[in-house]
């Protein structure tokens, strides 16, 4: 199974338009919007979703240790694979031991060991060049004892959703263990729970 990265997240929020207002302010480049909701698009085409929490179609906010979720929070995060015969893998394995949706677009649907809903689909994600930096670094591009050029200031746009984070209060090593052991995810840190 070869998971690329993060693909789409579908978040239900309490106040659409402050929410849209920070995708926008972080630098987000807003591709639709109307009453379902707004859409977001990161370089590299992940896309982020915004629909009210009151928005039936969305994936219930409740979790197992975490049953009064009902504000802002994020409802499905969605991985794209490098190929259909992955995503048949995953719907495979996955379909062992719960429940996997297909929707009519081919994206699989289930949720993980906490309840946190997940998807998987054939990734449409472009690979993004970027220059290097000529602020805080060294070498040839970097900017070494002279005074910072104001005039190269510009407007942040991030490029892609480098990975997710879950809170989980009860054994993470349970958590994670379908991650690594199912869908061959690699942990890059953790932190203990905060009690």
């Amino acid at each position: 199974m070869a998971i690329l990265g993060v693909e789409q997240l579908i978040y239900g929020v309490e106040d659409l338009e402050k929410a849209s207002l920070f995708q926008e302010d972080w630098g987000m480049e807003r591709i639709a919007s109307g009453a379902h909701g707004t859409d977001f698009r990161l370089q590299n085409d992940t896309t982020v979703h915004l629909r009210s929490n009151q928005d039936g179609a969305l994936p219930p906010a409740t979790i197992k240790w975490l049953p009064h979720l009902t504000r802002s929070t994020l409802r499905e995060a969605i991985w794209g694979v490098d190929s259909a015969q992955s995503l048949q893998g995953i719907g495979a394995e996955l379909s062992r031991d719960r429940e996997v949706r297909t929707d009519s677009a081919g994206s699989l649907h289930t949720v993980d060991d906490c309840g946190f809903h997940i998807g998987f689909m054939v990734s449409r994600r472009k690979e993004v060049i970027l220059s290097p930096t000529e602020v805080n670094t060294v070498g040839s591009f970097g900017r070494r004892n002279r005074q910072a050029d104001g005039t190269r200031r510009r407007r942040v746009s991030p490029f892609k959703a480098g990975h997710l984070v879950y809170w989980v209060p009860e054994d993470l090593d349970v958590a994670a263990r379908f991650y690594v052991e199912r869908l061959d995810f690699r942990p890059t840190d953790n932190s203990p729970a905060m009690r």
